[in-house]
C-alpha cells in the first residue's frame, strides 16, 4: 500500500520585534494565509495525513493550527522538540517511529529542504525547489521505510502558497 511523507516549511514568520528569540517567532499575516492555503490544498488534493511531527517553535505550531483547521480529518498530532532546527537524519528518525500511514512534517530549512532534495533524487523541476520558501509543500510516495533510506521515494507534488494564493497583499 503506497504511503505519504509531506515536508512543510513552517510559514512566513515575523521578525519585527527583536525582543523574541528565534523559537518564539510569530507567523506574519501573509504567513497565516500561506497556512490555510496548504491545508486547503492538502484536503483538496486527498492527501489524507494520520501523523503530524511538528517542531516545537511557536512558528511551526502556528502553522499546524491554521492548516489543520482546514482538513476533512483530524490526525493524531505530536510535537517534538527534536525537529527545531533538525537536521535530515534526525527528521527521518522521528519519521521512522511512526509505523503506519501518511505522514506529514512541519518544521524547518535548512534541514527540511536538504531532506526534500535528498528524498527527491533529482526528480524534481520546479524553479523554487531548491531553495524550499516558508510553507513550500512537498509530497513523496512510497511503500516502505526502507524507501526512503534507499532514495526510492517518488515526488508526487510540489507546491508554494505563492501559486494558490490570488491575494499577496503586505504582511
Amino acid at each position: 500500500m503506497t504511503r505519504h511523507l509531506i515536508l512543510i516549511r513552517h510559514a512566513k514568520s515575523d521578525w519585527s520585534d527583536p525582543a523574541l528569540g528565534d523559537f518564539d517567532r510569530t507567523l506574519t499575516k501573509r504567513g497565516e494565509r500561506s497556512a490555510v492555503a496548504i491545508g486547503q490544498w492538502l484536503d483538496a488534493q486527498s492527501f489524507r495525513l494520520d501523523t503530524v511531527l511538528i517542531s516545537a517553535a511557536r512558528r511551526t505550531r502556528e502553522t499546524w493550527e491554521l492548516l489543520s483547521g482546514q482538513l476533512s480529518n483530524t490526525p493524531e498530532a505530536h510535537v517534538l522538540e527534536s525537529l527545531y532546527h533538525a537536521p535530515p537524519g534526525t527528521i527521518l528518525q522521528a519519521i521512522a517511529k511512526v509505523e503506519t500511514g501518511n505522514v506529514a512534517i512541519i518544521a524547518h530549512n535548512p534541514g527540511l529542504a536538504a531532506l526534500a532534495t535528498q528524498l527527491s533524487c533529482g526528480q524534481h523541476n520546479h524553479p523554487d525547489f531548491s531553495r524550499y520558501p516558508t510553507c513550500a509543500t512537498a509530497v513523496f510516495a512510497f511503500e516502505d521505510w526502507s524507501d526512503l533510506s534507499e532514495g526510492r521515494a517518488v515526488l508526487e507534488d510540489f507546491v508554494i502558497p505563492r501559486e494558490l494564493l490570488s491575494d499577496q497583499g503586505s504582511d
